[in-house]
């Protein structure tokens, strides 16, 4: 973040990126988590606040980004699906170890079951998800300017279907929320809200009020929300309006263009180049194979050529 913030040293930017997601990755897979639920907001935080810092002043059109922010955008999320990755991987030993009674007795995993470590992870995961939905110009497309050696990297978008699948097993509605409020209910603030309130780059997410009964358990209602929230989030990565995942074959898969084919779809310099080349050969065999007549053909040819200029 150092060299995000300076722009000094960003040569080495993607070897320093590549240790540091490695150590987070190692630290992640450690129970209990020594990294707790307070400093994992911070960190996300701080990924937020370099993206926001990065963009450029003055844009020409809003899907502009500049070099730093793509590369502060695709660390975000390369520690967003590390993250993503660790919370499908502790679900999914939830469901392993269901008992045989309780997997007849219901087909969902309770939210009263998360284990703790889980519990340490989901406010980071939703409030990154949270920016998401508020900023999606910022990362669809996706950045494709930092791309991480493919034993260090983990597919975002892939991840994110595999954790859409495994979710699909929660029951969120174990504590009952409410959108309106009511002398019955209490409004229900989740922690990282609260510690997050007025933060710049959450200012245009989502925050809608939710009540919860007096009498129910806060903890656990606080979990329920946050299945909520991301159960929303990732049916609309399936509506985007370039969707990066989908609802195939009676499961969640990635539809995101693979890095391979993005500068393909997106243009790189030499598909750039070969283009234009394709259009000149076009332009000479138009302009010596045909006459033009009165019907302006000669100044429409012209004009190609100096729009292309």
């Amino acid at each position: 973040h150092g060299k995000l913030f300076t722009r000094i040293g960003m040569e080495t930017f993607p070897d320093v990126a590549e240790k540091a997601l490695r150590e987070f990755q190692a630290l992640l897979q450690l129970s209990p988590s020594p990294i707790g639920s307070t400093r994992m907001l911070q960190l996300m935080a701080i990924n937020m606040f370099t993206v926001h810092n990065s963009q450029l002043k003055e844009c020409l059109s809003e899907d502009c980004r500049s070099v730093i922010q793509e590369q502060a955008t695709a660390l975000g999320l390369s520690v967003f699906s590390l993250l993503v990755k660790r919370c499908t991987d502790l679900l999914k030993d939830l469901e392993d170890h269901r008992g045989v009674a309780e997997e007849q007795e219901t087909a969902y995993v309770k939210v009263s079951s998360f284990v703790p470590d889980l519990k340490e992870l989901l406010p980071s995961v939703k409030v990154w998800s949270d920016w998401m939905l508020g900023y999606p110009d910022t990362w669809n497309p996706p950045p494709t300017c930092f791309l991480l050696p493919k034993e260090a990297s983990v597919d975002v978008w892939v991840t994110l279907a595999e954790f859409c699948n495994v979710l699909t097993t929660v029951n969120q509605s174990e504590v009952p929320l409410y959108k309106d409020p009511d002398d019955d209910l209490a409004l229900l603030v989740l922690e990282e809200d609260r510690l997050l309130s007025g933060f710049i780059p959450l200012l245009a997410t989502p925050q809608d009020p939710c009540y919860m009964e007096k009498t129910s358990d806060k903890v656990i209602a606080a979990d329920c929300k946050r299945v909520t929230v991301l159960k929303y989030f990732l049916e609309a990565l399936c509506g985007q309006e370039e969707p990066l995942l989908a609802f195939k074959a009676g499961k969640y898969v990635s539809v995101a263009p693979v890095p391979d084919t993005m500068g393909k779809e997106m243009g790189s310099q030499e598909g750039k180049q070969l283009e234009d080349q394709d259009e000149d050969v076009v332009l000479e065999a138009f302009h010596e194979d045909s006459e033009p007549e009165g019907s302006g053909a000669e100044y429409d040819i012209k004009e190609l050529r100096a729009k292309k200029q």
